[in-house]
């Protein structure tokens, strides 16, 4: 899956997206749980350098055009229906369709923006306070909901990239199932799209990612 930044309001509304704060803040009472959350809403809301958001779609209208991006468009779309045919085969390659269809859905739209124009970058507003980073803790399954859903570039000059690396090297230690769970939820797939992917109930998806998050707390 091609990976990007996200801009300031589009890193907000992921946190928040299936997650209410007060489930999130639960152990409020322990020492440093609450300021943990604090620093990572203030580190999401804060991120330098995101892509500029674009509301880009694509429309049956962009497939329908017969030019290179109509051609282009429908030579994906194409390659996804019969990705999405073959996703409820039990034969252990649901989690490389899900990645292969995230990845062509993402191209895709990477293809309409090379062919309508590229994005432009947004400035972040400055901040004088530098967030302690040593407050979040991938131990605190709290924290690990709340960063599971990003792709998060890389970039040696963001200690936050840091902190990404250690939670991608735990996420390998999830088993194939788990992690296609994880690989929709970067997908933006929502939990009743996820639920329904799995042939389970929107709760039965609500436990199991909770069981994911602390899975990966527990490592």
């Amino acid at each position: 899956m091609g990976k990007y930044w996200y801009d300031n309001d589009e890193l907000t509304k992921r946190i928040n997206r299936d997650v209410s704060l007060e489930s999130l803040t639960e152990a409020q009472d322990e020492d440093g749980k609450e300021m943990g959350m604090e620093v990572l809403h203030f580190l999401i809301r804060n991120q330098k350098n995101h892509k500029k958001r674009k509301i880009q779609v694509i429309r049956q209208k962009d497939l329908d055009c017969q030019d290179l991006l109509g051609q282009v468009l429908r030579d994906y779309q194409d390659g996804i229906n019969h990705l999405k045919k073959d996703f409820r085969k039990d034969d252990g390659k649901k989690f490389v369709r899900s990645r292969a269809i995230g990845q062509m859905k993402q191209d895709m739209i990477y293809s309409k923006d090379a062919l309508d124009g590229v994005f432009g970058y947004r400035n972040a507003a400055k901040e004088s306070t530098i967030p302690n980073l040593s407050v979040i803790d991938l131990k605190n399954p709290a924290h690990v909901k709340v960063l599971l859903p990003m792709n998060i570039e890389f970039d040696p000059n963001n200690d936050l990239s840091f902190i990404f690396l250690d939670l991608e090297e735990l996420i390998q230690h999830l088993n194939d199932d788990e992690k296609l769970v994880v690989d929709m939820l970067r997908d933006e797939r929502q939990i009743n799209e996820i639920a329904q992917a799995l042939d389970i109930t929107y709760k039965a998806c609500q436990y199991k990612i909770r069981k994911i998050c602390g899975k990966i707390a527990n490592f």
